[in-house]
């Protein structure tokens, strides 16, 4: 009997500059691609400011570094260990990188706001950071080709020697910050570039007396559960795939140590939509009967509303409902309707393992051909295409 040698161990050394909720998810990812290879020995890094001078002495077979501060960096840009970047914080080393697809984090910003009725927007944050420049990028795009303007606030934010933050700058920041929110025609619509930024937006409101969301809808980014719930109100989110972006970045320096040539642009993982909580839990529409028919077909959609029952339940004629509701939502009745049911199945397609059927059953479909006919027409891909990108590998 033949006895097959056990696989060579692989030490892999995970530099983060800070572990907070999208770097704990990022190694989630990771780690359930170490338990699929059978053979990574993972090993968290020392301080950024001694890791060069360690790894070197002791060098591992690969890295998946979070890096914030540039001498996180530059302490590996000249060893020869595989490197896989999952932050977007520099540029410049030259590491195969894996990350959010930022654009489209801004554009699903954009797009909930948009859903919300409002017509005033500004997306605020520290935007000398690529992330933050790509995400408020895809905020005024998806903006400005569904014909509206967007104010831009870049405030500061200064890295210290260690990836600390100046208190210094937070406060005069903050100040800032409140006197220009006062300033703001209500309602309006405010993309913070991330949690922490969403967060200062709520206080900013709260401490200027602009209520939240019936004055100001605040979104974020990351989905950061403690951050999110700890905002007066709760704050909705965009959710980042960060536990995909750790499988993807493991798949990837595991065929790096096997001597595969890394790819020339950086891998981007899509977001899984938005997480609704109070802070955007509003329609800023001066329309009693179009709010109505907004709340009946995002509350029944799924379950087989028509625009007749949409209409047996407010009393309004189907020419007149249908222009007003097209006037301030964009789109008409049945349009809504099917995007609702678009937005559940693709909950559903990343989310579970529902087969076909079940999942255009549970979202309103008549049929699964019938959502894969709807899906390719907005979507571009099938169901299964779109389960294939968006979710983590099992």
């Amino acid at each position: 009997m033949t006895v097959l040698a056990a696989p060579t161990q692989k030490k892999v050394v995970l530099l983060f500059d800070r572990v907070g909720a999208y770097a704990i998810d990022v190694l989630r990812g990771i780690r359930r691609f170490a338990d699929t290879a059978g053979n990574w020995s993972c090993v968290g890094a020392p301080p950024v400011a001694l890791a060069g001078r360690v790894l070197r002495h002791d060098p591992p077979d690969g890295v998946i570094a979070g890096f914030l501060n540039r001498a996180g960096g530059a302490a590996l840009a000249h060893t020869r260990i595989p490197v896989v970047d999952t932050y977007n914080w520099f540029t410049g080393f030259g590491f195969p990188r894996v990350l959010a697809d930022d654009v489209a984090v801004g554009r699903e910003a954009a797009a909930h706001l948009l859903e919300r009725g409002i017509r005033r927007f500004a997306v605020v944050g520290a935007l000398q950071w690529p992330w933050a420049q790509l995400r408020a990028k895809g905020f005024t795009e998806h903006l400005r080709e569904q014909g509206y303007a967007c104010e831009t606030l870049a405030m500061p934010e200064h890295p210290g020697k260690h990836g600390s933050w100046s208190s210094i700058s937070w406060s005069a920041s903050d100040e800032s910050l409140r006197a220009w929110v006062a300033r703001q025609e209500r309602p309006m619509g405010l993309f913070g570039v991330n949690d922490h930024w969403a967060l200062r937006l709520t206080d900013a409101c709260s401490l200027t007396g602009i209520r939240v969301p019936e004055d100001a809808l605040i979104i974020g980014v990351d989905n950061d559960t403690l951050l999110c719930e700890l905002a007066r109100p709760p704050m909705s989110s965009v959710r980042i795939d960060a536990e995909r972006i750790g499988y993807e970045a493991a798949a990837l320096l595991s065929r790096m140590m096997a001597g595969d040539a890394p790819p020339k642009q950086a891998v981007l993982v899509p977001p899984r939509g938005v997480v609704v909580r109070r802070s955007t839990e509003f329609m800023a529409i001066d329309d009693a009967d179009v709010v109505e028919a907004l709340r009946l077909i995002r509350s029944a959609a799924t379950r087989g509303l028509s625009v007749d029952h949409v209409l047996a339940a407010i009393p309004a004629s189907r020419r007149t409902l249908e222009r007003r509701f097209r006037k301030l939502v964009g789109r008409g009745m049945q349009a809504e309707i099917r995007r609702v049911r678009l937005e559940h199945a693709k909950t559903l397609l990343r989310d579970t393992d529902l087969q076909m059927p079940a999942v255009a059953k549970k979202s309103g479909f008549s049929g699964p051909e019938r959502m894969a006919k709807f899906f390719r027409l907005v979507e571009g891909r099938t169901p299964r295409e779109y389960r294939n990108q968006h979710r983590v590998m099992r």
